[in-house]
């Protein structure tokens, strides 16, 4: 290796396109020039041979590592290593405090991924979702999709069908004292929603919970968010809601569905491992290792 260093926007989309996914090869230009992202590249004559992604986030706070890659020929000699190395110490340059790393299991790149984490004084790295594939047909087979109708007090409704009232309701309440998680947030992919399966639910004409269905690929369906108020979780109604979800969409020309699980949710975790898997084509796992990034990262 004859170096590294921080690419312009220019270099990294010309020479260093194959080291990265291509959703950052779409955007990658345009975030460097914003400043969000971060790339820093590895050299051999002057030939591309590793490249590390970092995108800051929170006021600059705190930022991912989107990805890291080095060419095939020159991996265990340390490039990777140095590559994370050097990404830490420009976070730290531009005021950044934590950074992250996702990464999936049970892939063949996992152990060198651990490795490399280990090896760069990272913490060990927590589970973080489970994502799980299916299709109509083998989930209409699950017995919980039998289940679909709520006593009486409950309504179910189009989520298309919200009234502005409840929508400023629900975005006040949960100003004044969150009451779901952010990341279930019902409106952030309503860009990307199929309105035929998108269903809230009222309980008593208060808006209690929603399951949150949108478009990925051409024939595949996400939960992209499901969640029922805590003081209803036990009675199982979201599972309800996920069934009559499932049903509505049969007959749109996407039998395939996908949706996570966070392991922050031990409950709903624990539905899938006991009665969802044998109506899974496929579980795979996330895992998450945080740093903080102080100046002993610099010294090094």
């Amino acid at each position: 290796m004859d170096g590294i260093r921080i690419l312009s926007d220019e270099e990294a989309m010309i020479g260093f396109g194959p080291f990265t996914y291509p959703y950052y090869r779409a955007v990658l230009g345009e975030r460097l020039r914003s400043g969000r992202m971060v790339a820093i590249g590895a050299f051999l004559r002057s030939e591309a041979i590793g490249l590390i992604l970092a995108e800051l986030q929170a006021s600059n706070r705190k930022a991912a590592i989107c990805s890291i890659a080095v060419a095939p020929q020159q991996r265990r000699t340390g490039i990777a290593t140095a590559l994370l190395r050097e990404v830490e110490r420009e976070l730290i340059i531009r005021g950044c405090r934590l950074a992250e790393i996702i990464y999936m299991t049970e892939r063949p790149s996992t152990p060198a991924v651990e490795g490399l984490l280990r090896k760069s004084g990272w913490p060990e790295a927590n589970c973080r979702l489970m994502i799980c594939c299916s299709d109509f047909e083998l989930l209409s087979q699950a017995p919980w999709m039998r289940q679909t109708e709520f006593p009486a007090g409950f309504e179910v409704f189009r989520w298309k069908d919200l009234a502005d009232h409840e929508r400023i309701e629900i975005l006040e309440s949960q100003e004044k004292r969150p009451w779901f998680p952010e990341v279930l947030s019902p409106f952030d992919h309503e860009n990307k929603m199929e309105p035929c399966c998108s269903l809230g639910l009222r309980h008593r004409e208060r808006v209690i919970g929603w399951c949150i269905g949108d478009r990925l690929g051409a024939d595949t369906l996400r939960c992209s968010s499901l969640f029922v108020g805590e003081q209803f979780a036990a009675q199982g109604r979201a599972i309800t809601l996920l069934a009559r979800s499932i049903h509505a969409s049969r007959g749109i020309g996407r039998p395939n569905f996908t949706f996570d699980v966070s392991f922050q949710r031990p409950l709903m975790i624990q539905f899938v491992q006991r009665r969802m898997t044998p109506y899974l084509k496929s579980i795979r796992i996330t895992k998450e290792s945080r740093k903080t990034l102080d100046s002993e990262c610099l010294a090094a």
